[in-house]
């Protein structure tokens, strides 16, 4: 664990540094961490390969090619392909948000119920333990994900989201 005033672990506890602990210090660094790891598990120790690998991908999304096929799969289990045009390997997660994602899918389920439950920035940080401006960065690739369907919904008049304005552009 880096140890400064600008970088701190979801992790760490006050007493990470110290030697010698006091029984009271061992007793809840050790629940805390056993909470932790409960709640942000590494994405090799969820199922979520097993759920990804029931999709098939259409096509690679780099060049929209239909000529591949299942080359072994990754570390996680996830199932990898070879496009046989551009030969090159790819999953069903390649081109989304998810793409290289080190935290489980599930995380970002709660996030993103947290989110349209009208949570704010500042509570779900405090929630799920990072910085705000994790929160923040979420957030924006979250409206990233939803540009597509921008132009099905039509917004009026001033949209405030989590205290922080987002003007809405006006189409001819």
């Amino acid at each position: 664990m880096k140890n400064n005033k600008y970088h701190t672990s979801r992790r760490s506890t006050p007493w990470d540094n110290k030697k010698k602990l006091e029984p009271i210090e061992t007793f809840v660094r050790s629940n805390y961490l056993e909470y932790f790891d409960y709640h942000h598990k590494k994405v090799i120790d969820t199922d979520e390969s097993i759920l990804l690998n029931t999709y098939t991908p259409v096509a690679y999304p780099r060049c929209l090619s239909t000529n591949f096929k299942k080359n072994g799969s990754y570390e996680s289990n996830l199932q990898k392909y070879y496009c046989n045009n551009c030969k090159k390997n790819f999953n069903i997660l390649t081109r989304t948000i998810f793409e290289d994602h080190k935290i489980p899918i599930l995380e970002w389920i709660e996030y993103i119920l947290e989110i349209i439950s009208y949570e704010s920035n500042s509570a779900i940080s405090l929630n799920k333990r990072n910085s705000e401006s994790t929160t923040t960065y979420w957030l924006h690739k979250l409206f990233l994900l939803l540009e597509d369907y921008q132009d099905d919904i039509v917004l009026k008049e001033k949209l405030q989201i989590d205290e922080t304005f987002y003007s809405v552009m006006i189409k001819d």
